[in-house]
């Protein structure tokens, strides 16, 4: 085990002394924390919402919450009395009848009455019947026509386990880092993978084109531990150099607007059948950004070990990478796509797995780490044998 804890840190020690590497790092970081802050703080202009303007995220929150504590608002559950106020507000303001100033304290309300239809389409008795009503909309968002019976069914009680009635509250925080229309952890995650992806593609190949791979596989321990090794470096690597600038986000977003709201229910951000919490789905949205770059990791270790040649490896691995990203392709297969997936992960139905049905996360961390233990053995065999 010493031996190998050796060779580990030495192949860590090797992919991370590249100079290029931590300057590519600290321009990501600083572009992406730049933008960050320009955002909570309003450096690059404000933040509007109903009519309500914020200078940046954090002046924002302040003015909606301090309106909600004026109003008697904060905290005061979302029964059917708030809905109905909230909705008589809602319509005062598109009207033009009210000052966004004088509503502002239902603006989380607001945000679940995007949820319904026009108030000339709704029942009289639509603010008792809201929250069936909005598990129904949740699980027939996932419900397609091809879902077998027990996988819906788990969904359904899923979605029964909701717990209600919500709070007034506006979680900031989560808003601005799990719903992707307004920022999100996804993009940046994918920014922050190409320097890793260059990285790992040249992990394998610069043994072979030094000649040092038929050194090493001569080496008593060159075939098994020293290969083990590189391949574990690699992937400790790319999680390391993709959490920084993740890191960073998330310690903004929190010290800027706090944690407010992280143990309420995760339905106040986003649309979703699943009983999380906001801090258990920040929890899975990172998890599976962890298991995305363990893949697609994996991928590129295995292209650097199969074409022996950098460009060869990095070019395919960029494919892998962004090709679905940027193509948008529709539905199946491409929408568990690792560069894909984190930003739909709440958007996705159970998956059945012979008498089991897991949560779209359980699923794709488990193929994730299949497909990494796949890759990573024929990377082995590759290396260790020259030929797979």
């Amino acid at each position: 085990m010493q031996n190998f804890l050796t060779l580990l840190g030495y192949e860590l020690r090797k992919l991370l002394a590249r100079r290029a590497l931590w300057v590519a790092e600290a321009l990501l970081c600083l572009v992406f924390w730049s933008a960050w802050s320009a955002l909570l703080f309003g450096w690059a202009g404000g933040y509007l919402e109903y009519g309500v303007f914020g200078r940046g995220a954090r002046d924002f929150t302040a003015r909606v919450r301090a309106a909600m504590a004026a109003g008697d608002l904060a905290d005061r559950p979302m029964d059917a009395a708030l809905l109905t106020e909230a909705d008589a507000a809602l319509r005062a303001l598109q009207s033009g009848q009210a000052d966004p100033a004088e509503v502002l304290g239902y603006l989380p309300v607001f945000l679940q009455l995007e949820r319904l239809p026009d108030p000339a389409a709704r029942p009289a008795d639509w603010a008792r019947n809201f929250y069936g009503d909005v598990r129904r909309q949740m699980v027939g968002s996932l419900a397609d026509p091809d879902l077998p019976p027990r996988v819906l069914a788990a969904l359904q009680a899923q979605a029964a386990r909701i717990p209600e009635p919500w709070p007034n509250r506006l979680p900031q925080a989560f808003r601005l880092l799990l719903d992707d229309s307004l920022a999100g952890l996804g993009q940046i995650s994918l920014a922050a993978l190409g320097p890793v992806l260059v990285l790992l593609a040249g992990a394998f190949p610069r043994e072979y084109a030094t000649g040092v791979a038929v050194l090493q596989r001569g080496a008593r321990h060159g075939r098994g531990r020293l290969a083990a090794a590189k391949l574990l470096a690699g992937q400790l690597a790319a999680l390391a150099l993709t959490a920084l600038p993740l890191a960073g986000e998330l310690l903004l977003t929190l010290a800027a607007l706090g944690p407010a709201g992280a143990g309420d229910p995760v339905q106040l951000v986003l649309t979703t059948p699943y009983p999380l919490t906001l801090a258990q789905a920040l929890a899975v949205r990172l998890f599976c950004l962890a298991a995305a770059v363990l893949a697609l990791g994996a991928g590129t270790l295995l292209a650097g070990a199969m074409f022996g040649r950098a460009v060869p490896a990095l070019v395919a691995a960029l494919l892998a990478c962004y090709g679905p990203a940027a193509l948008s392709l529709p539905g199946g297969v491409w929408d568990w796509w690792p560069s894909r997936l984190p930003a739909r992960i709440f958007r996705l139905p159970p998956v059945a797995l012979g008498p089991v049905v897991l949560p779209p996360w359980a699923a794709f961390g488990l193929g994730c780490a299949l497909w990494a233990a796949t890759a990573g053995a024929l990377t082995l065999r590759r290396f260790g044998r020259g030929r797979l």
